[in-house]
C-alpha cells in the first residue's frame, strides 16, 4: 500500500520515497510550514530493528549525529521520524572519476574537505563512545555530507551498547567496512567504529579499500594485515599512510586509543 499523501503524527505529510536500504525505506516529508524530515519506515518482519534504534537514538543529541525524533506505526510498520539531511553520501559526494584519490596530497583542497568530514565522523563517535555506544555500521551511505562541508552520520539500527553479546555468534555491519572482531562474530568495542573510520581513510588515500571479497577472503586478508600505506599503494607516501595502518591493526588493542587521538592526527595530515 503506497504511503504518498498520508499524514503522520496529524502533522507530517508523506511526499515521495528518497531512499531505500537493505532494512527499511525512506520517505521525504513535510510540515505545514513546508519544513522537510525524513521517514524512515520498517518493514512488518524488521519492526524489532526499529524499535531498538528509536530506543537507542532517541536521546542522542550532537550536531554530527542524525536527530531521531518520534516513533509511530503505519499499516502494521513501524516508522521513525527523523532530521532530513540535504546532503550526499560520502562516496557521491568524493567521487574520483579522474581516478586520483580524494585525498591525495596532489589535491589540497579535496584533501582539506575529505579530512574535515572524516574529523567531523571522529567528533560524532567520540560522543557516541562517551555515551557507551558503538555504531557498528560507519560506511559511506551511513554519511551524509551537505553542500557547505557540514557531515552527519545516520542510521542507527544496526547500533548498540558497547561490547553488547548475542545469544549466538552473530555478524553486524557491512563486509567490506568490519573489523575483524566484527567479521568473527565477536562484540563490537570502540575500536571497531575507529577501525571502520580507518577504512575510509585507507580509501580516501589509495582510492581502493584494503579488503576485499567474500567474508573468507576478507578474514583471510585481514589475517595477513597491510605492508604498505594507502597513499604509498597508490605511488605517493603520504604522513597518514602511518595512522590509517593503525586503525586497520587485526588486534583492537593496537589501534589508537580513542576517536579524539585519531582526530589530532588527522588535522596533522591537513596541507596547509
Amino acid at each position: 500500500m503506497s504511503l504518498i499523501g498520508d499524514l503522520v503524527f496529524s502533522r507530517y505529510r508523506i511526499v515521495r520515497p528518497v531512499g531505500r536500504g537493505a532494512s527499511c525505506v525512506v520517505f521525504l516529508a513535510v510540515d505545514p510550514e513546508g519544513a522537510p524530515f525524513a521517514l524512515k519506515v520498517f518493514p512488518p518482519r524488521l519492526s524489532q530493528r526499529g524499535r531498538r534504534e528509536f530506543a537507542l537514538a532517541k536521546n542522542l543529541r550532537h550536531p554530527h549525529i542524525n536527530k531521531v525524533l518520534e516513533q509511530t506505526v503505519i499499516d502494521g510498520q513501524v516508522a521513525l521520524l527523523i532530521d532530513f539531511i540535504p546532503g550526499r553520501m560520502l562516496s557521491q559526494a568524493f567521487s574520483n572519476p579522474a581516478g586520483v584519490p580524494v585525498a591525495s596530497s596532489r589535491n589540497p583542497e579535496r584533501r582539506r574537505a575529505f579530512l574535515s568530514s572524516l574529523d567531523q565522523l571522529g567528533s560524532a563517535l567520540e560522543y557516541l563512545h562517551a555515551n557507551g555506544i558503538v555504531h557498528r555500521d560507519l560506511k559511506p551511505a551511513n554519511v551524509l555530507r551537505r553542500e557547505d562541508g557540514f557531515t552527519v552520520l545516520v542510521d542507527f539500527d544496526l547500533s548498540g551498547p558497547t561490547g553488547e553479546r548475542f545469544r549466538s555468534s552473530l555478524m553486524v555491519g557491512t563486509l567490506a567496512y568490519m573489523s575483524p572482531e566484527q567479521l568473527r562474530g565477536e562484540p563490537a568495542e570502540a575500536a571497531s567504529d575507529l577501525y571502520s573510520l580507518g577504512v575510509l581513510l585507507y580509501w580516501g588515500l589509495s582510492g581502493e579499500l584494503p579488503f576485499y571479497g567474500t567474508a573468507e577472503e576478507v578474514a583471510a586478508q585481514q589475517d595477513l594485515g597491510l605492508h604498505q600505506g594507502p597513499g604509498e599503494r597508490a605511488g605517493f607516501p603520504d604522513p597518514l599512510d602511518a595512522l590509517a595502518l593503525q586503525l586497520l591493526r587485526r588486534n583492537p588493542s593496537e589501534r589508537p586509543e580513542g576517536a579524539t587521538e585519531v582526530r589530532i592526527r588527522l588535522r596533522s595530515g591537513v596541507v596547509p
